[in-house]
């Protein structure tokens, strides 16, 4: 891993520049000296003084100055990798900025807060109530959104009136899933193209999606006419990390989608108020920081960029856990459009064991469906870091991706046995399921990159090439 051709050139300005800059400073020296000394023994006192001190002096320096910056921006750059597991990148980071600061901002460059009835800020995204789905992003207002509300690649995708002869492969899920579209998009498409000449990958996963939406989803986009040929579903940490931190324990239906009480509830109580108004001051900082960096071009510098990274990456982490006190606020007496059905359960247990029931019924509901269709449905039970000895945690993730006291951790940890038993019964029901949750058992690489449960790329890489493994022993004789 070398410096790129652009670090090079930049390299090279600098050098240049000091060059002439210590050229200047001697010029100007012997202009004064001769100016300022007698005519006889000026030239003498020139050739002491001048070579002999203050030309070294400021070579010296210059040097020094050269050298100390050379070495800040090569470990600048050198940090990249065994911090984010990606290489610096000018582009990448300019690109972030980019999009950063082009989300929700008003005229004046702050974050509007609106109170729309269902509307939710969720860091750089506005998200809408759906009538099926629960909530999705608008695409009115958010970039790189599809019209039926899913982020995408392409915003022309899931159109039900394009009968364009592809073999169209539809990503289920949460924000994981997600970003096995997003980062793994050409690693799918090759690997259906072994079977299909022309391949078209297709994203149905927001952030925070748990079951049943993704059969929700499925179903709205079958009976609209969306023509899908796979699809395939990677959840399961949502469904028992969010319902009781999110829903149950302010009074809101496990079931029901995420953050149920914010998107309902009417925007009238002053703690309330409080909370989004901390949350909006804390994304306008991370807005602005990023302008100013964007502004002065400072993205350029591998080290300024790398510390803006962990900057921003802090600031996320305080807004997460500021949106969670926001979502703590209690919903009872609220009403039933907010609450829903009412919910309780004798022992921890019962409660986890009734959402793994509806995962795993809903699952069999999308593989019914699909089966009725002639689609193939591959359903993957998504890792964690905090599910007990599914991976040697490295130094690197201790520090950055594993949280003792996070909110999601306990229902990892009592949900996740359900979900994997629960898994079983899927497959003797003929559901074409794999329960991925130990694939970096023994592996002791920096694969997570978050506290929640994201993987940075190479551990999407190992997630799909698991995948793929599953998958091929049944594209050869039906998809």
């Amino acid at each position: 891993m070398g410096v790129d051709r652009c670090g090079t050139y930049r390299l090279k300005r600098v050098v240049l520049s000091i060059s002439v800059v210590g050229i200047y400073l001697v010029e100007m020296q012997k202009s004064f000296i001769r100016h300022s000394l007698p005519e006889n023994n000026g030239f003498f006192l020139y050739d002491v003084i001048v070579r002999g001190f203050v030309a070294k002096k400021i070579t010296f320096s210059l040097l020094m100055f050269f050298i100390i910056l050379v070495c800040i921006e090569t470990m600048g750059y050198f940090s990249w990798y065994p911090i984010f597991k990606e290489s610096y990148s000018k582009k990448r980071v300019k690109e972030s900025l980019i999009v950063l600061t082009s989300f929700g901002l008003d005229g004046d460059g702050h974050i509007e807060l609106q109170a729309m009835t269902g509307e939710l800020w969720w860091l750089d995204q506005v998200e809408v109530l759906h009538p099926y789905f629960g909530f999705s992003r608008d695409p009115d207002r958010n970039i790189g959104i599809s019209k039926q509300g899913f982020p995408s690649y392409d915003t022309d995708q899931l159109n039900p009136d394009d009968k364009k002869d592809v073999f169209r492969v539809a990503v289920f899920g949460g924000s994981f899933a997600k970003e096995v579209f997003f980062l793994t998009i050409e690693q799918i498409k090759g690997f259906f193209k072994q079977y299909h000449a022309n391949v078209e990958i297709v994203n149905c996963s927001i952030g925070g999606y748990k079951q049943p939406q993704q059969l929700m989803v499925l179903n709205y986009l079958l009976a609209t006419g969306v023509d899908i040929d796979v699809v395939i579903n990677i959840d399961g940490f949502n469904e028992v990390a969010i319902p009781y931190v999110e829903n149950l324990q302010h009074g809101v239906s496990p079931f029901y989608p995420r953050n149920w009480i914010t998107r309902a509830k009417n925007l009238n109580d002053p703690d309330e108020i409080r909370g989004i108004g901390k949350v909006e001051v804390l994304k306008g900082f991370r807005v602005s920081m990023a302008r100013r960096i964007q502004q002065m071009k400072l993205y350029r510098s591998p080290t300024l960029s790398l510390i803006w990274q962990l900057m921003d990456n802090r600031v996320k982490l305080h807004i997460a856990h500021a949106t969670l006190k926001v979502n703590a606020i209690d919903a009872r007496g609220a009403g039933f459009y907010v609450q829903g059905p009412p919910y309780s359960f004798q022992r921890e247990s019962d409660l986890y064991q009734d959402l793994a029931d509806l995962w795993m019924n809903s699952s069999l509901m999308m593989h019914a469906i699909c089966q009725a269709k002639g689609i193939g449905y591959y359903h993957f039970l998504q890792p964690n870091q905090y599910f007990p000895d599914s991976k040697i945690i490295s130094y690197e993730e201790r520090i950055m991706a594993y949280d003792l006291h996070h909110p999601y951790r306990d229902g990892v940890l009592k949900g996740y046995p359900y979900l994997r038993s629960q898994g079983r019964i899927l497959i003797d029901k003929g559901v074409r399921f794999r329960d991925l949750t130990d694939i970096f058992k023994n592996n002791s690489d920096t694969l997570y990159k978050d506290t929640c449960c994201h993987l940075n790329e190479i551990g999407y890489g190992i997630f799909v090439s698991k995948m793929f493994e599953y998958m091929a022993g049944f594209m050869e004789s039906r998809p």
